[in-house]
């Protein structure tokens, strides 16, 4: 089957999380920056510790779906990007 080029990107669509509700302290990426692998990209508040979401792999930015002093519940989408290997989103 052929997809179109949107369709696969939205098939391969990557996003990162949180894990528990808490308090976005830092965004420190925006959409086209390039990330490494463990970069941090947001650092949330929750339960009175720092947590530092990171890439899970080299990517470039795609969205970034909260700002600093958001509260965020669990699982709140907080951005997306593409695979800097692929081209797809990752």
């Amino acid at each position: 089957t052929n997809l179109s080029g949107a369709a696969q990107a939205a098939a391969a669509e990557r996003s990162v999380r949180d894990e528990i509700p808490g308090r976005i302290v830092r965004v420190l990426v925006r959409p086209g920056d390039t990330v490494k692998q463990n970069q941090a990209l947001i650092v949330q508040e929750a339960m009175k510790m720092e947590l530092t979401l990171r890439a899970p792999g080299d990517a470039v930015v795609a969205a970034v779906h909260v700002s600093e002093g958001a509260q965020v519940e669990a699982e709140c989408l907080l951005g997306t990007w593409l695979s800097a290997e692929s081209g797809q989103r990752g």
